[in-house]
């Protein structure tokens, strides 16, 4: 069972991840911009 909870852990915390990037590109898309060229 804990193997099945760390299987759809992961993928969501992608999903959420993939979601604030795309806020972040709409909202502040200097930011990412300035953090894209810093990484």
């Amino acid at each position: 069972g804990d193997t099945r909870s760390a299987a759809e852990l992961q993928p969501a915390e992608k999903d959420e991840l993939s979601h604030r990037r795309r806020a972040l590109t709409l909202l502040a898309p200097d930011l990412i911009a300035r953090l894209g060229a810093h990484s």
